[in-house]
Order: structure tokens, then C-alpha cells, then sequence
């Protein structure tokens, strides 16, 4: 939802495929075009309500599952030329200009918590340590702070990363219970959420 909640975006479904949409009360109910023929999902959009992040595949995985920005003024574009391969989006930041997901690497096949801007590319965080996988799921406002989960086989452990201090264990969230998805990080950086 933009910061004045008048912008939402998600997706509709039938059961067997999926349509990304934006809701306005200026444009309205807008399905979000894409080349992925069976399913599109928003997943994001930044504080003014231009740009949405979203995510796509195919039956046929052409073109590759990945993720897509979307503006009024460029439409959709796929980001996975840019990002990488099978990579995921999981959250953008106020601005629309900071991207954070997970995508495979040499070092960790099964993922990779990312930071992604224009301006340094794709920008991977590593995993704490022994870890196999992290990924990414939510930022602060700006995105100079980033929140995720880095994990081994059951056990997953919460991160906060940012570029002054890298990748900080959070610990693994109540006794007993491992953490699965960060839903949220304050403006600031401060504080996190996890379900």
C-alpha cells in the first residue's frame, strides 16, 4: 500500500492462475500487463504509489520466473536481466529505487539474500555463519537497512544488514519456534517484525 493508502496492489486469482493488478482511486482497477503466461503477482509499491514490484513465471519458463518493476510511464519490466536468474523480490523500498530478495549464487545454490539499486547492480549479502541460505524480505525506509532470515537445514536464525556493519545475527526469534519470513522494519531500522 502507498504511504497515503490510496494506492494497493496484489493479485486476483481463479485457482489455477494469477493476474498482478494496482488500484487507484486515479487510474483505478488496473490489471498489470506481463510475459508470464501463468502467474503475476504485486508484491510491493513504493511510498507515491508509482512503482509496484511484482513477481512472475510461466508454464513453459520462457521468459525465466522472476521478478518485474512496473510505472505508469515504462509499464513492465522484467527484472531478472538485471537481478539475476530465478532470483526472488521481496520487497521496495519508499523510493521504488532499492530492491531486496534472494537469488541462487556459486557460494549458496539455494539462495542469497540481495540488495539490488541502479547504481551497484546486484549486491549479494552473504549468510551468517555456517550457514546455507538467506534471503532477504524487508527494509527499512530508504533501504539502507535490510531483514531477512539466513539459515541451515531446520534451524534459521533473523538477520539486520547494513552496509556500515554487514550482516548481524538477530537470533532465532521465541524458544523453540525458528523464524520463517520478516514482514517488516521500521523507518529507521530499528525495529523488525516477525510473524
Amino acid at each position: 500500500m502507498s504511504a497515503d493508502g490510496t494506492t494497493i496492489v496484489g493479485y486476483v486469482t481463479d485457482g489455477i492462475s494469477g493476474t498482478a493488478f494496482r488500484s487507484s482511486p486515479q487510474a483505478g482497477f488496473l490489471f498489470i500487463s506481463t510475459p508470464w503466461d501463468q502467474f503475476s503477482s504485486a508484491r510491493d509499491v513504493s511510498a507515491d504509489g508509482d512503482v509496484v514490484l511484482g513477481f512472475g513465471d510461466s508454464y513453459m519458463g520462457v521468459p525465466p520466473d522472476g521478478p518485474f518493476r512496473w510505472t505508469p510511464a515504462n509499464d513492465t519490466e522484467p527484472l531478472h536481466p538485471i537481478i539475476g536468474a530465478n532470483s526472488t523480490a521481496n520487497a521496495l523500498s519508499n523510493g521504488g529505487d532499492v530492491i531486496v530478495g534472494a537469488i541462487p549464487t556459486t557460494s549458496y545454490p539455494t539462495g542469497e539474500a540481495y540488495r539490488w539499486t541502479a547504481a551497484t547492480g546486484t549486491v549479494g549479502l552473504g549468510v551468517l555463519p555456517s550457514h546455507q541460505r538467506s534471503v532477504a524480505q524487508a527494509m527499512s525506509a530508504d533501504g539502507t537497512y535490510v531483514a531477512g532470515v539466513s539459515g541451515t537445514g531446520s534451524a534459521a536464525r533473523v538477520f539486520l544488514w547494513s552496509q556500515a556493519l554487514g550482516m548481524q545475527d538477530l537470533g532465532p526469534g521465541l524458544p523453540g519456534l525458528a523464524p520463517k519470513e520478516i514482514t517488516g522494519v521500521s523507518v529507521d531500522g530499528e525495529a523488525q517484525s516477525v510473524p
